[in-house]
């Protein structure tokens, strides 16, 4: 594949993704600078983040001065992320710790806009709380070692003896979660 195909096919959303001091448009048109305003509030709206925009800035907000996000809480800051990368309408898409600093009552309600949003594309996520993805991620390769150990979906994962069962049991023991999020319904 060449260079331009993987841009136009692969987007990164990094764990700590780039802001910055300009206006909200322009930190958007970073992933697709010519994105005309529509498409821009079409796919906002998509993901739920344009209600933050607008508290945040005004009803004008892809004018206002974006400041780096200090206006957008953690999770808010993951979610322009995710909608940025999306502008690009890219076929996979690798999310690496994307609920990094966010705590659950921030990263829970997210789930649902992500899976909406990520309909149609491929995701790859890479991150260490095993019971937020098991409720955002469809199937789960496990690794020990630098060695697979375990493949399945979190139902199939969780009903058997293995590494996944084990730290997902003692997660949800730590967050007291596990009737709080049920896992998504995959039938």
């Amino acid at each position: 594949m060449s260079v331009s195909s993987v841009r136009r096919h692969f987007v990164l959303m990094a764990q700590f993704p780039a802001f910055f001091h300009d206006t909200v448009r322009e930190n958007f048109r970073i992933a697709n600078p010519k994105a005309s305003d529509e498409q821009i509030e079409e796919l906002s709206r998509r993901t739920g983040l344009w209600p933050f925009l607008v508290n945040s800035y005004g009803p004008d907000p892809l004018n206002a001065p974006f400041l780096a996000g200090e206006a957008l809480s953690g999770g808010q800051k993951k979610l322009f992320a995710l909608t940025r990368s999306l502008l690009r309408n890219p076929t996979f898409l690798l999310l690496d710790e994307p609920t990094t600093g966010m705590d659950p009552n921030d990263k829970y309600p997210l789930i649902p806009i992500m899976r909406q949003a990520c309909i149609g594309k491929t995701a790859l996520v890479g991150d260490h709380d095993i019971v937020w993805q098991s409720r955002f991620c469809d199937y789960f390769v496990v690794l020990d070692q630098g060695k697979i150990v375990q493949q399945g979906s979190a139902q199939q994962l969780i009903a058997e003896r293995g590494l996944f069962r084990d730290l997902y049991r003692e997660s949800c023991q730590c967050m007291d979660l596990a009737e709080k999020v049920p896992l998504a319904d995959r039938s």
